[in-house]
Parts: C-alpha cells; sequence; structure tokens
C-alpha cells in the first residue's frame, strides 16, 4: 500500500513537472511567434515605407524633368519670337519710301512674346526711328520753304531794307539743325540696334542674315 501511494506521488510529480514544463515551452514558443511576426511586420512597414519614398521621389523627378522642359521649350519659344520680330524688322524698309511707313510697319511688329528687356530696348529703337520721321518732316517743310517763291521774295525785300543775306543766313542756320538732327537721329538708330542685337545674342536667338 505504501509503494503504491509512493509510485501514485510520483506520477503525479512528473505530471505537475510535464506541465508546467509544456507551459514554459509554449510561453517560449509564443514569444518567438510574437517575434518573428513583430520582426515581419516591421519589415513589411519598411518596404512600404521604401515603396513610398521610391514613388515620392519618381514623382518629384518627373516634375523636375516637366520643369526642365517647359524651360526648354520657353526659351526655344522665346528665341523663335525673338528671330521672328527682327525678319519682320529687316523688310520694315524694303520698299518704303518714307520713315513714316517704315516706323508704321515697325509700330505693327507683335513684340508681345519676347522677354520684357527685349521688348524695351526694341521699343526705344522704334523711337530713334520717330526721331528720324521727324527729321523728315522737317526737312520735307524746309525744302518746300528753300524752293518756294516766298523765300525769294522775302530775300528781296531784305535787300531793300539792308538785310540781303538775312534769310540765307536764316536758312542756312535750319539747314545745319536739320543736319545736326539727323546724326543724332542716326546715331540712335544704330544705338539702339546694338542694343537689340546684344539682347538677341543672349537670348542665344540667330540675327536675319
Amino acid at each position: 500500500m505504501r509503494h503504491t501511494f509512493i509510485l501514485c506521488s510520483a506520477l503525479i510529480g512528473i505530471i505537475c513537472f510535464s506541465g508546467c514544463f509544456n507551459t514554459d515551452q509554449s510561453r517560449i514558443a509564443a514569444a518567438q511567434v510574437a517575434l518573428v511576426a513583430k520582426a515581419q511586420a516591421d519589415k513589411a512597414a519598411e518596404d512600404l515605407a521604401k515603396l513610398e519614398r521610391d514613388k515620392l521621389a519618381a514623382e518629384q523627378e518627373a516634375k523636375e524633368r516637366e520643369k526642365e522642359e517647359a524651360a526648354r521649350a520657353e526659351k526655344e519659344q522665346i528665341k523663335t519670337n525673338i528671330e521672328s520680330v527682327l525678319q519682320q524688322d529687316a523688310k520694315s524698309q524694303v520698299g518704303a519710301d518714307t520713315v513714316v511707313e517704315v516706323v508704321q510697319r515697325m509700330r505693327n511688329i507683335d513684340i508681345s512674346g519676347c522677354p520684357d528687356d527685349f521688348r524695351v530696348a526694341y521699343v526705344d529703337h522704334i523711337h530713334a526711328w520717330e526721331a528720324m520721321r521727324d527729321v523728315e518732316k522737317n526737312a520735307i517743310a524746309f525744302r518746300k520753304e528753300a524752293n518756294s517763291d516766298g523765300v525769294l521774295i522775302e530775300s528781296f525785300v531784305r535787300g531793300m531794307l539792308g538785310d540781303p543775306l538775312g534769310k540765307a543766313k536764316e536758312l542756312g542756320a535750319a539747314q545745319t539743325q536739320l543736319q545736326r538732327d539727323y546724326q543724332e537721329a542716326r546715331s540712335e538708330i544704330k544705338e539702339t540696334f546694338n542694343h537689340v542685337e546684344d539682347l538677341t545674342t543672349q537670348y542665344g536667338a540667330n540675327l536675319p542674315k
């Protein structure tokens, strides 16, 4: 009877020990599973974050390419617009009978597609031609006056009054002023067009041949 009791007690102890051992093993196994699951979740989150970063980088790169392409297209368009203006400008004097006609043709050239500094420079060039237009008008008026019968009569009357060269002096002074105005306008035309040419080169456009 005593041996049976001892045997039963031993069996109960083994069973209890086995149960505790199994519980510890289950806990260890569960902990390992949890660690593996966390590692997998962290790896998945890292992969997802990398995909998101790569996507953002690709989108940013695409935007930069679009921006660069737009800048190149704009630059090419500016060159085309400038070249068109200069080609029309080169034709503005062809077949023109007066400076007035040249100025009108220049005023009709569309410069809206050109950069601000080029537009300002070209308008300054038009103003220089307008100064030459005024010289032309004054020259026409001078020629009419110098060749009119009224000038001859006035010179005769002044001669009778003791000033025979008075009218000639006036005409000479007027002619001198015309020549001075002409030289100034001509110099201004050349100077302003040089500025236009400089800007044309800066924007990579070709000058008309």
